[in-house]
């Protein structure tokens, strides 16, 4: 639960006279431990063995970090004017201003500052802080004590935001930090714990950078990607990783791969490993005669049984799953599983996605169907896994806790139809709710969204609900606002944010992350990604006083109600682009606009939700391409005085990087518009019309063109990674190229 108060949980007090005298001079307390200083303390995390389950060395380089964060703020708040001194705990409060940083789990050394006469140990919960100023002869001392290590750097960037601090989005020039010649410590009460325990962003490779996780950090996000190497900074920052996904059956099972054992009917030399499996019914030898025996021919019972025969598809997405009724292979892609996660490519992993393939075919032999449906399945394979993982947790073979996520997703998203095995265990096993088919124009509790969230949110709500359900667990929700075929355009969800994350709270779900967060070059991502990990920290902030503080300090006074404006018209006028690229109730009933124009279908428009001209009703109805037009160009109009008005260099620079992305989605937009009515006319026979209906086209193509840099590597899906190739309407385009295309085209 959510906590802010008093340590009588009383509403959080920060006195604005807090500033009435300067401090002379402040000292930083921790315990840092047997290094000779808080510089080589700060950058321990190379020397920290993070996986020995000794949490003492882990936490005294959190909270070195966190107090070279805030020395280091401290001193760009008072212009370098202020002598910031970073300490180990004495055996008094000091005779200066102080601020002392602990955690609950360490408190030895501490005695001095009667730290549990001001904390109750059972309201502490894991990730949150209490902040107390306590007046003694005249000086002010802050204490930030942690739940954990988490806690207490979490609990510094509270102390700092308290005093005006900000960190919109990464890097320098995305931070506001105020500047004062009378500094003096805040007077502060104030107890948190975090909403969401897991806050984050799916992503599966190496892409981010010190100002990134830097920014991660501050704002409380402790998820990212297992693929980036400096794991040991982002442990420091409290950040744990995410990896696996769709290839677990292609690294664990592949049937492709050499049979690593000695097979009793194939003739191999004394090095294999003895066979633990007994010879297959369906064994035929080395059937591609390569010289090597497969998994799929020393056993092709343990793939899927597909239209009467065993399949090898071993496709990431498309494949076939294995049998996962036959406990041989599921013995082995356990066995193998296992011993990467102890020496493996996956060993300092915190969360795997055990996930089947994507858009799979399940096997249809009679034991999978007796299981149930393929929720059921999926279920049942990952309690046996946990089992495996369990008893090599008990023999010393794995020394740490793994958590596995299932995937509500596509033919999986609907709750399991029978109760789960006795002793599945709900707290490292989690399901992942993945509404990849929802619209963004509707919230996800929009009762007006009958065809395509009502669907989504049903599905949802059954795996939550306490009574009827067979699922006992707590849930993770995996977002999709920048999801690859979105192509990193500038969407806004700041208004259905508001409403969906309280709501996905309210229900149940205590995890969270969305594909595929940018690391850089936000422009218009910057609002979204700010109010994302803030919301998911505390989903009953007011968004409206959040943006409009945003707006006003990043953007300055002058240009902030134009801007706010600006946002307005730039979410309305993107709000669609999910409907214009693939949404629906399901995958086999779905609506995509690019789907129809590159398959060259005469009628367009077959949802309520898109519209060509504007319509209106009750239900379903979301922003038609007129209405995406009027709303872009009212953006334009916006962006346009901002930069006019606001002259001063870093407010004018990010503005500048606002309107980069915004001319991206711009230009898409008048792309779809004219790529349309040339359709339109073509099918209506109308050539001329089409004809200059293409060449305006053609315009926007070049501007597209040129779009790179800020159109990220987002699932792979984009490949040449420029603006025109993310209108996923090249076909589309070279079609009629090549019915109305001259000199004066391209």
């Amino acid at each position: 639960m959510y906590i802010k108060c008093s340590l009588l949980l009383s509403i959080t007090l920060v006195i604005s006279s807090c500033y009435s005298r300067t401090a002379e001079e402040i000292h930083i307390i921790t315990d840092f431990g047997d290094y000779s200083s808080i510089n080589q303390a700060y950058n321990c995390e190379e020397v920290v063995d993070w996986y020995d389950g000794n949490t003492l060395d882990d936490s005294r380089c959190t909270r070195a970090f966190a107090a070279q964060e805030l020395r280091d703020h401290i001193v760009k708040i008072t212009s370098n004017s202020q002598q910031v001194k970073v300490l180990k705990p004495g055996n008094s409060l000091s005779f200066v201003d102080s601020i002392i940083i602990a955690d609950i789990q360490h408190l030895n050394g501490y005695e001095a500052y009667g730290i549990s006469d001001y904390i109750h140990k059972d309201s502490m919960q894991s990730q949150g802080y209490l902040i107390r100023t306590i007046q003694q002869n005249g000086r002010k001392h802050v204490l930030i004590v942690g739940a954990d290590r988490a806690g207490a750097l979490y609990g510094v960037y509270e102390l700092l935001q308290s005093m005006g601090v900000r960190w919109y989005g990464p890097g320098s020039l995305n931070e506001v930090i105020p500047v004062t010649n009378k500094f003096s410590l805040p007077v502060i009460n104030v107890q948190e714990s975090p909403a969401f325990i897991t806050r984050g962003f799916w992503a599966k490779d190496d892409r981010g950078d010190v100002d990134f996780f830097n920014w991660m950090a501050r704002n409380r996000i402790n998820l990212w990607s297992y693929a980036q190497p400096e794991r040991n900074a982002l442990r420091k920052r409290a950040i744990g990783f995410l990896t696996g996904g769709h290839q677990i059956q292609k690294r664990f099972l592949n049937p492709e791969l050499e049979y690593p054992y000695k097979h009793n009917l194939f003739n191999q030399n004394d090095n294999y490993l003895p066979d633990p499996y007994p010879v297959s019914p369906l064994y035929a030898g080395d059937v591609n005669n390569s010289g090597n025996l497969s998994y799929s021919e020393a056993h092709p019972e343990w793939f899927g049984l597909i239209n009467g025969k065993r399949n090898f598809d071993n496709r990431i997405k498309y494949g076939t799953n294995f049998c996962t009724s036959n406990k041989h292979a599921v013995n082995e892609i356990s066995k193998n599983f296992i011993n990467d996660l102890i020496d493996g490519e996956w060993s300092e992993a915190d969360m795997i996605n055990f996930w089947p393939i994507d858009v799979g075919k399940w096997c249809e032999c009679e034991l999978c169907r007796d299981i149930g449906s393929e929720t059921d399945r999926m279920l049942m394979l990952v309690h046996q896994v946990r089992n495996s993982i369990d008893e090599a947790i008990s023999s010393g073979l794995l020394q740490r806790k793994v958590v596995l996520t299932i995937p509500a997703y596509l033919e999986t998203r609907k709750a399991p139809t029978r109760e789960l095995p006795e002793g599945f265990d709900y707290y490292n096993n989690v399901v992942t709710f993945f509404p990849i088919e929802r619209c963004y124009s509707h919230a996800m509790n929009d009762a007006n969204c009958t065809e395509i969230n009502h669907h989504h949110n049903s599905d949802m709500k059954s795996w939550l609900r306490k009574d009827d359900n067979y699922y006992k667990g707590t849930m993770f929700l995996g977002e999709y606002y920048n999801v690859s075929f979105l192509a990193s355009l500038p969407v806004m969800y700041t208004n259905i944010m508001s409403e969906d994350l309280p709501y996905y709270y309210k229900s149940g779900i205590r995890h969270m992350h969305y594909m595929h967060v940018e690391v850089d070059k936000w422009g218009t991502m910057l609002p979204n990604n700010y109010q994302f990990a803030r919301m998911l920290w505390n989903p009953l902030l007011d968004a409206d006083v959040l943006n409009s503080e945003l707006y006003k300090n990043f953007y300055g006074s002058e240009a902030s109600r134009l801007m706010k404006k600006f946002y307005h018209h730039l979410e309305l006028a993107m709000s669609s682009m999910k409907i214009i690229r693939w949404a629906g109730r399901s995958l086999d009933d779905s609506y995509s606009l690019d789907q129809r124009l590159n398959a060259d279908e005469p009628l367009l428009f077959t949802s309520p939700h898109l519209q060509l001209k504007e319509t209106s009703g009750k239900y379903n109805d979301g922003r038609d391409i007129e209405q995406m037009l009027e709303d872009i160009d009212l953006a334009r109009i916006y962006i346009n005085q901002a930069l006019e008005i606001q002259k001063e260099k870093i407010f004018n620079s990010r503005i500048s990087e606002v309107e980069q992305r915004f001319s991206y989605g711009e230009a898409m937009i008048y792309f779809y518009k004219n790529i349309i009515d040339t359709h339109i006319a073509h099918h209506n026979g109308n050539s001329a019309e089409a004809m200059n209906a293409f060449i305006e086209t053609s315009k926007y193509v070049n501007k597209l063109k040129k779009v790179k840099d800020i159109i990220g590597v987002v699932g792979g899906t984009l490949k040449a990674g420029d603006g025109f190739t993310a209108t996923f309407n090249v076909d589309t385009y070279n079609r009629y190229k090549r019915i109305y295309g001259n000199n004066n085209v391209d």
